[in-house]
């Protein structure tokens, strides 16, 4: 099927006259430069080549149904039958009629007078056929909207468009109203994951009113605000349910409970419906989200915001007029009442039917004391008939058990706003569920185990085969959180994988734990439980499982928030597995999510304090991770305190000392402050001559960095670079760490000297290494061929570095994310060897993505974000396009100045490019000079 795509991609380029079937990158820098000249992109996260993407998708989706009888032979066949049609055909004629429809471009292939080998076609190769003719056709009409400021290669295809007369106005109008035609989306997209029904769930007043003001319209914002316990998430997740079953174009569930949480979901929502692709950046699919909740096109479209926590997290998601309805779940009382849905216990009439209806009893007597015992509170109701179905007890044994579990200590009101009836009634039930359990000695014991994990997790859950994976027996343990999920103690997520429990059971839970004196234990299951994790994911950094740790460290961070987690957030153990968690991810290349755990230090300082190696390995790691992205103040502030604690607790000289030198020395560096890292590298070679044995591979380090810095005296820089390779080679052998380090620096150092061809090859002796040690898909891995297409680059081999660069990227976005540092370097190499094969308006395109990946990663200031901004003012002026570097290059003027000084050669740079501009006919007046 990718054949398929391919062949018709190439096709659309053969119509149009192109020398080469290697025609994707080609079509799409066509269709970019057609939008570029016009002006036709209004946004710069709007791109022509959507078009050709949403085809491709529509053409595979319906080929695997289909078209399956037919092989890649016959496909083949079929695709040649249609290209010696494009050669009997006029190419002008060709685009005139993809202009003015698909049916008219279709019949163009399907003359039985003109092609009469059609009649030797099956029913399926027909359809084929047709499904190609709409690949072809997508691609060309693309391009006939793309004006006639393409140049010689495609001016002659317009001729004929050029007779009706059309203006540059004319035509950038048809491309918006394309844009328009095409942004539809599927209809009944149902997304998220929705808690399922508790068990005898009933609609309630609140229900009705929620439904009501959806079904009216005039509202959009609906917020259910009340109490834990009163059902909030469920009556949401039962009106959404309603939503679904009455055909809804659109529902969603969004867990909010955190601002990273509400961006991660809505992105994947914006991908689902069709407005980015997969490989969009985040903002850009967030903007796209915010113009759909905007856009007016229909009513029956709802988004739930579970759990909110603070309610300005989802304002900006409020639709401004037409919109879907929003609806938010929050324990908070701060909205408009005109928006709110006031969701408190349920009146004693409705709490019997309840009960009732959920027991199967008639006695209303006995269902009316139960529930005026409970308050009438949803969750502590559903709990107690559980109980009741699961113990067999009527009304009257029901309460006067609980009567007799009031006589035991139990959470008292004053400090929970809770009734003691009700944390009884929740203690009553676990003890039902685990009951249920006893007849199996190792399901009961699973069961309690399970429970005991989960108290001490947060909110959001874990992934079921963490507890499945928590004990000795995995069949008895996901037998026992089956049952415990039955029995409503555990809840579970329509469609998700994630086991939950409530917070009131889980403070039951922990209290109860805490009375029994095996608080301690169920500590240390958790912090089990989150270990064998790690050892699966992280024990190997070459085979790391990069989501499963992303998991692991917002379990982690989760814990360390939630102030009811104190006991786990604090034990020594936890704290200790958290230290070697950063450790192991920043080992792997996971600067984000390493630089989350930050709340971390304060935690392992009180606990252990500073000198402590678990501070001091964690400190190490998030100090490191804010470097790479840009949080250069924080990271240099950290290693500052770790060198000035190092110096107290180990004197002068140090080995420590040295390593934290060089560590500030290496942010110092990043940061731009170059004089202030060749400073701190000469005194880390000073302090570790005065060493035993003379720190040899610290000394390696900070000589390798330093001479990194090096500006002049490139000869005597290269023979000192080549005497540590040679001295590692040595004494390491050809294929240790240090001698790769070295062999790549080496290689830098011949790039700055002219020696490209060494460079070259000394990289690629890396990437043969790092490809047998890593595979494709490792950042070590990435970070080598990031080098190697640069090297390429300026070795004059743009095209092998291209082909290298874009191979590499896709065999690694998948694993590491598209957001990966090491993943944003390589694009930008890549960027570079588009514009030096000529290919302006592609790397255009890729470094418009690039800088806002990096602007929302790094930081807009960051100096790779400045370098990529550079380039895309840079590419803007290549390509005529004034206006937008016109809009640009101001504020990367007074950015890189800020960040580098006015008389840095970063800032004169950029400087030189605002000359460019003038001597382009563009106004750079406004953009003040370093003579000012």
């Amino acid at each position: 099927m990718r054949a398929l795509v391919k062949s018709g991609l190439e096709l659309g380029a053969i119509i149009c006259g192109f020398a080469s079937p290697d025609t994707v990158g080609r079509v799409m820098s066509a269709l970019e430069l057609g939008a570029v000249a016009l002006g036709a992109l209004p946004e710069p996260e709007v791109r022509l080549g959507r078009i050709v993407q949403r085809a491709e998708a529509s053409l595979t989706s319906a080929a695997a149904h289909e078209f399956s009888r037919l092989g890649e032979a016959d496909q083949e066949s079929i695709a040649q039958v249609l290209r010696a049609r494009i050669d009997d055909s006029d190419a002008a004629e060709l685009l005139v009629a993809a202009f003015t429809g698909e049916e008219a471009f279709s019949a163009a292939f399907q003359d039985p007078e003109r092609f009469p080998d059609t009649a030797d076609l099956t029913d399926d190769e027909q359809g084929y056929l047709r499904a190609l003719v709409g690949v072809v056709h997508s691609s060309v009409e693309a391009l006939s909207l793309s004006g006639d400021h393409l140049g010689p290669v495609v001016q002659a295809a317009f001729k004929e468009l050029r007779s009706h007369q059309l203006s540059a106005q004319d035509v950038r109008t048809m491309v918006t109203q394309e844009f328009a035609n095409r942004n539809s989306i599927a209809s009944h997209v149902v997304v998220g994951d929705r808690p399922r029904p508790a068990r005898g769930f009933v609609r309630r007043d609140a229900s009705d009113e929620l439904k009501v003001r959806l079904d009216d319209g005039h509202e959009k914002l609906h917020v259910l605000s009340g109490l834990r316990g009163t059902g909030k998430s469920q009556i949401a997740a039962a009106v959404s349910a309603d939503c679904v079953a009455a055909g809804w174009s659109f529902v969603a569930w969004v867990n909010a409970s955190s601002p990273e949480s509400i961006r991660a979901e809505l992105r994947a929502i914006s991908v689902l419906l069709g407005l980015v692709t997969a490989s969009d950046d985040e903002d850009v699919a967030l903007a796209a989200m915010r113009v759909w909740i905007n856009d007016g096109s229909a009513a029956d479209r709802l988004l739930v915001f579970d759990d909110v926590e603070n309610l300005r997290d989802v304002e900006k998601w409020l639709p401004l007029e037409a919109g879907p309805h929003i609806v938010v779940t929050t324990v908070l009382a701060e909205a408009d009442p005109a928006h709110t849905v006031n969701v408190g216990v349920l009146p004693l009439p409705e709490a019997i039917d309840y009960l009732l209806g959920a027991t199967r009893s008639q006695d209303r007597a006995g269902a009316q004391a139960v529930a005026e015992a409970l308050g009438c509170l949803p969750l502590a109701l559903a709990q107690a008939s559980s109980t009741m179905q699961q113990s067999g007890f009527d009304f009257d044994r029901y309460l006067a058990a609980l009567e007799s579990r009031l006589l035991v200590d139990v959470l008292e009101p004053e400090t929970t706003g809770y009734t003691r009836s009700v944390w009884a009634a929740l203690s009553m039930s676990i003890d039902s569920a685990l009951d249920s359990l006893r007849r199996n000695p190792a399901r009961a014991s699973a069961g309690q185990r399970v429970l005991s994990v989960l108290s001490l997790s947060p909110e959001r859950g874990v992934p079921r085969e963490w507890l499945s994976a928590s004990g000795e027996d995995e069949f008895e343990t996901s037998l026992a959180t089956g049952a415990l999920i039955t029995s409503s103690v555990l809840g579970a997520r329509v469609g998700g994988s994630d086991v939950t429990m409530h917070r009131l059971i889980a403070r039951v839970v922990r209290e109860r734990m805490s009375t029994a004196g095996t608080a301690d234990d169920a500590v240390g299951a958790s912090i089990a439980q989150i270990t064998r994790q790690v050892r699966t994911s992280l024990a190997r950094p070459d085979r790391a499982d990069r989501a499963a740790a992303r998991r692991i460290i917002l379990h982690l961070t989760d814990v360390a928030r939630e102030p009811e987690l104190h006991t786990l957030a604090r034990d020594p153990r936890f704290l200790e597995l958290a230290s070697g968690v950063s450790v192991a991810a920043q080992r792997i290349r996971e600067p984000a999510a390493v630089a989350t755990m930050a709340p971390f230090m304060h935690l392992l300082e009180t606990e252990f304090g500073r000198s402590n190696m678990r501070y001091v390995r964690l400190a190490e790691s998030v100090a490191n991770a804010q470097s790479v992205l840009g949080d250069f103040d924080d990271a240099i502030r950290t290693f500052e305190e770790l060198l000035q604690q190092t110096l107290a607790d180990h004197g002068p000289a140090s080995e420590m000392g040295v390593k934290h030198l060089i560590m500030l020395a290496h942010a110092l560096g990043d940061s731009g402050d170059g004089e202030g890292a060749r400073r701190l590298y000469d005194e880390a070679l000073l302090v570790a001559d005065q060493l035993p044995g003379g720190a040899t591979p610290l000394k390696r380090a900070a000589s390798s960095a330093r001479a990194m810095l090096m500006s002049d005296d490139d000869a005597d820089v290269l023979a000192g670079m080549e005497a540590a390779l040679n001295e590692a080679h040595a004494e390491l052998g050809p294929n240790a760490e240090r001698t790769l380090i070295l062999r790549n620096n080496l290689a830098e150092t011949c790039l700055r000297t002219g020696d490209t061809d060494r460079a070259v090859r000394l990289l690629d002796t890396n990437l043969r290494v790092r490809r047998a040690k890593h595979g494709d898909a490792h950042p070590a891995t990435v970070v080598t061929i990031s080098n190697l297409v640069n090297a390429m680059v300026e070795d004059g081999r743009p095209d092998e570095a291209r082909l290298l660069g874009d191979k590499a990227y896709e065999d690694a976005k998948t694993e590491l994310g598209e957001d990966h540092t090491d993943l944003l370097t390589l694009r930008h190499n890549m960027s570079r060897a588009r514009t030096a094969a000529g290919d302006h308006i592609g790397a255009a395109r890729m470094l418009r993505q690039l800088v806002e990946a990096r602007s929302r990663v790094l930081g807009a200031t960051h100096p790779d974000t400045l370098a990529s901004r550079h380039n895309l003012v840079n590419t803007y002026l290549t390509v005529g396009n004034t206006k937008r570097a016109e809009r640009e290059l101001p504020d990367l003027l007074a950015d890189t100045k800020a960040r580098f000084g006015p008389d840095h050669n970063e800032a004169r740079n950029v400087q030189e490019l605002a000359q460019m501009l003038a001597a382009s006919g563009g106004d750079a007046r406004h953009l003040d000079s370093f003579d000012a």
